[in-house]
């Protein structure tokens, strides 16, 4: 079901990133819930994989959140999840078991958004599982169940237009709620024996081969498991030969009726169950001694505070790491990194809190990953959707004050901050009545589009006009890489002439998609 699902949705994955356009150069769903099937493949076709089907799906979804890139990779993710926790310990599934894990799929998915909407992939999961439940009830055979699934699907993704006004306006249907039927149509094919195309260019990634993809041990040092086994005598060797078949650094004493063990093991709790067998288990101690290994390294040259930025344009690059960020991630529009490569950069860092700054809500979701994934690192996410919030968290930090007082003062001033694009259109649509042509330079602000504009000047005027109030005393406009530097320098001298009120200052932020980000502040 997964490697059918994979191979519908990534050859169609152009038709989702064209469907992710609302005008906007936004088009990523296709990519991003591609990237994070391909994970899935990759883990499942390891060498020594097991086929059982608990492990199977166990495997798929740690797999799926280290691979998972924005919001609709993050999303899937999460629906993998729950649909492997649903039948967790199971070797078969009939038609009701299939749909109490669908159950737990939307449960767990609906669950990871902190402000869910309707007419996205959430509506869709939802109707469809539902209808498919109902249906599971009284009916056995499964094919006719995920045609259920399928056919409901269908009829809740025409739907989502009327349900986000955005989607009607710009004439599509939900991308991700798209991607979600193009993975149900995979299935069906796969059942009904349909033909397929191959993924011949899937790579097993080596840096998946992990029993549990969601365990970020490195199998150098493991964890250090000691305790007491109160019996009576007990033949030692046969105990010892069974446990170093589960790890090494083994020492058994044995006095009078208690026996202790110490051992280093990958899988402590089969280190126990073993144990189990011979009597009482007493004073358990089980270290990480990776962490340890790490904590120790990282303490003679730890620093407080290390600051971590995603975003595109070798410009605003250098800008983040002018205002102190340790280590800037390539990535943001179009281009959302995965949880695994945001976890491997974080990993490197030596510090005692890291603070996150992903500056684009499609990074947002990734980024909030992270705290799961890296539960033993203290990592803040900052929730910066837009390159200049990310600015002016880092223009908010003080070295004087708590990191609880500092994340409290980089939301405010995240809050403070108004953020507008010019750019230019990429397909043809209506907003507001107003006909807008492909290629035509277009305003948009606080996920609204203005309208159209005749130059790039007009535009950016019209934008600071709608953004600035009676407060605003800075405006900064980071133009990008096909903007050459006289037309920038016209452009700050028309606003500036316009705007004498205001202090107007204009960078090169060589960042692709969108011409001009302007923030007001």
């Amino acid at each position: 079901m997964f490697e059918a699902s994979a191979r519908w949705l990534i050859v169609n994955e152009e038709v989702l990133n064209e469907l992710n356009v609302f005008p906007v150069p936004d088009g990523d769903t296709g990519t991003n819930m591609g990237s994070t099937l391909k994970s899935i493949i990759s883990a499942i076709r390891l060498p020594g994989s097991s086929d059982n089907l608990s492990d199977v799906a166990g495997s798929a979804a740690g797999a799926a959140l280290l691979g998972a890139r924005g919001n609709s990779g993050v999303i899937l993710s999460q629906i993998i999840q729950g649909f492997a926790e649903g039948i967790k310990g199971k070797t078969r599934l009939n038609s009701i078991d299939l749909a109490i894990a669908l159950k737990r799929s939307y449960e767990k998915a609906w669950q990871s958004v902190s402000n869910p909407k309707e007419g996205t992939i959430l509506t869709v999961l939802r109707e469809s599982v539902f209808a498919a439940y109902e249906k599971a009830k009284t009916e056995p055979d499964i094919i006719i169940v995920v045609d259920t699934l399928l056919c409901e699907a269908r009829v809740s993704l025409a739907n989502t237009p009327n349900l986000l006004p955005v989607l009607k306006e710009a004439g599509v249907v939900d991308a991700g709620a798209m991607g979600f039927v193009m993975i149900l149509e995979g299935i069906e094919h796969l059942m009904k024996g349909g033909t397929l195309p191959e993924l011949s260019d899937i790579k097993v990634k080596e840096s998946l081969k992990i029993a549990n993809p969601l365990n970020l041990l490195t199998e150098n040092y493991g964890y250090c498991t000691e305790f007491f086994i109160n019996t009576g005598n007990i033949g030692l060797e046969a105990l010892r030969t069974q446990l170093l078949q589960m790890g090494d650094s083994l020492v058994l004493a044995q006095s009078d009726e208690v026996v202790k063990v110490h051992i280093h093991t990958l899988h402590p709790g089969a280190i126990l169950e073993t144990c189990l067998a011979y009597g009482i288990l007493t004073r358990i101690k089980i270290e990480n001694m990776d962490t340890q290994h790490s904590e120790r390294e990282a303490a003679l040259v730890k620093k407080p505070v290390a600051f971590v930025a995603v975003t595109l344009g070798e410009g605003v690059r250098k800008i983040f790491r002018s205002m102190g960020c340790d280590t800037v991630i390539k990535g943001g529009q179009t281009m959302n990194p995965s949880v695994e490569e945001m976890a491997r950069t974080v990993r490197s860092l030596k510090a005692e809190h890291i603070i996150l700054l992903p500056n684009n809500g499609n990074v947002l979701f990734s980024a909030e990953q992270l705290c799961t994934v890296l539960p033993d690192i203290n990592i803040h996410v900052v929730p910066t959707k837009t390159i200049p919030e990310g600015f002016a968290a880092l223009m908010a930090w003080n070295q004087e004050s708590s990191i609880e007082e500092n994340l409290r003062d980089m939301n405010l001033a995240i809050r403070r901050v108004k953020t507008g694009e010019v750019t230019r259109a990429v397909r043809d649509t209506t907003i507001n009545t107003s006909e807008i042509r492909k290629g035509d330079i277009i305003a948009i602000t606080d996920h609204r589009v203005l309208g159209a504009y005749s130059d790039f000047i007009s535009a950016s005027s019209s934008l600071i006009r709608v953004m600035a109030d009676k407060n605003s005393t800075i405006v900064t406009l980071l133009y990008s890489e096909d903007i050459e530097e006289c037309i920038a320098a016209k452009l700050e001298q028309n606003l500036q002439m316009e705007f004498p009120e205001f202090e107007i200052e204009v960078h090169h932020g060589g960042q692709p998609y969108i011409s001009i980000i302007i923030s007001v502040e």
